[in-house]
């Protein structure tokens, strides 16, 4: 699946600033058992969406934050979990975090093609 999302370490300081917790807080709880909120989902979504001069600003515009919602409206919860999951993956093993990500892919509630959030 194509994917308009993209992570760097400016955008996941966006996404501790947006969700008011610490990048190891939002990995421990994309990768637990009970899967991310809707509202660390979303956030995550924004800031994987943000513009160059949110992410330079530090903050997630409210128009942002609405075609967050959309796709994920649009797309499901499971899907964009996926997606987000696959992203923030690629980019957390491209710091160096090779461990951080796996915990989502061994949750009894993954496939193939869904994740499913509780």
């Amino acid at each position: 699946m194509e994917t308009d999302l993209e992570f760097s370490v400016g955008r996941l300081v966006l996404a501790e600033r947006t969700l008011g917790k610490s990048a190891p807080e939002i990995i421990a709880e994309v990768g637990a058992e009970g899967g991310a909120s809707v509202t660390t989902l979303r956030g995550l979504v924004a800031a994987g969406m943000a513009s160059p001069g949110e992410v330079a600003l530090g903050l997630v515009l409210a128009p942002t934050l609405r075609r967050a919602e959309a796709r994920i409206e649009r797309d499901g919860l499971a899907v964009t979990a996926r997606a987000l999951g696959d992203v923030l993956g690629v980019f957390l093993e491209s710091i160096g975090h090779k461990s951080a990500m796996p915990s989502i892919y061994e949750h009894p509630d993954f496939d193939s093609e869904w994740v499913i959030l509780r």
